[in-house]
């Protein structure tokens, strides 16, 4: 939660949450609240009603010190966890904001779900659902063979090798195989991919067209934001200004605000630009806002010292000029 939406809820709870920058405590309160902005007001809600029952108890001459207090609140699974000692009376308020949250987006407070991807737990609205990687549909995950999800394969049979699952795209399934030596090793061959992500994945493959499994379903997720993928994914496109307006609250970096953008040519998308806060005089492209390639071709072009965190604005926007 960002530090103006943290303030605010310990400004109204100062007896609940006394324990808020107490460096002494091991509970992680201290840091903060675990958890996205927009779960401030089912937080707000929750809180004016406990610290309402903590002053009556104050007033009755309880010590300070002997009072209930929070020891932290996180997101865990998806929903939101409120850990304290609890009175009896507090238990179904409690009980209640966390139902709350598995109905509300933790990004903006929108009427959301619960979804999972690869075992990740997230709720959110709609639109952010198809901006985050927690695609609908599983598109982009691997299912192995025995699973519900996984059919038997669609793709040419392959000499020697054993069928080991599916990756499933919008676009037809990429069938995985393995060798009988190293089963672990998922491989998938370029030429079944999909003509979209030829141009990205093709470059992957050994001698024999394999390409490691692994190889493209990071493709995927890292770049979910760009066109091509979310064509294969069966997500509808996403504009280069939403890219920089949703990127902060997905990523929620910790050491960096966000100013602006770049546009990529092609079918590269956009990146975001950030100042840092230990260096508030330059603006910095960050090497894992980037996608696939870009950092290697921006390395390969660019020789000079730069930020630790990406190359600065000017320089990386010089560098996409130069590609045209």
């Amino acid at each position: 939660m960002n530090k103006g939406n943290t303030l605010a809820l310990v400004a109204a709870a100062p007896l609940l949450y006394r324990l808020h920058g107490d460096t002494k405590t091991g509970w992680s309160i201290r840091r903060g609240f675990e958890c996205g902005d927009g779960w401030f007001d089912l937080l707000m809600r929750l809180l004016v009603k406990i610290e309402a029952d903590l002053r009556a108890m104050l007033a009755e001459g309880k010590r300070r010190q002997d009072l209930p207090c929070v020891h932290q609140v996180k997101e865990k699974f998806g929903t939101l966890r409120f850990y304290m000692s609890q009175p009896p009376q507090w238990r179904e308020w409690i009980a209640e904001a966390e139902a709350g949250s598995a109905r509300t987006c933790e990004l903006c407070g929108a009427p959301g779900a619960l979804s999972v991807r690869g075992g990740w737990y997230s709720t959110m609205c709609q639109r952010h659902l198809m901006l985050s990687g927690h695609v609908p549909g599983g598109q982009g995950d691997f299912y192995f063979l025995g699973s519900d999800e996984c059919p038997a394969p669609r793709g040419t049979p392959r000499e020697g090798m054993e069928f080991q699952g599916i990756i499933r795209l919008a676009t037809g399934d990429l069938d995985v195989w393995n060798r009988s030596e190293n089963k672990m090793r998922g491989l998938v061959f370029a030429d079944e991919l999909p003509p979209p992500l030829w141009p990205a994945l093709s470059r992957e493959a050994n001698g024999n067209g394999e390409i490691p499994a692994g190889k493209v379903t990071n493709y995927l997720y890292a770049n979910r934001w760009l066109p091509n993928v979310r064509g294969v994914l069966g997500l509808p496109p996403v504009e280069p200004g939403n890219f920089v307006e949703e990127a902060e609250k997905l990523i929620r970096h910790q050491d960096m605000e966000l100013v602006g953008s770049v546009v990529l040519s092609g079918l590269r998308g956009a990146v975001p630009v950030f100042v840092p806060n230990d260096f508030r005089d330059m603006k910095i492209v960050p090497w894992e806002f980037m996608p696939e390639g870009v950092a290697a071709e921006f390395r390969g072009w660019h020789v000079g010292a730069q930020h630790r965190l990406g190359p600065y604005s000017h320089d990386f926007q010089a560098f996409v000029r130069s590609r045209g």
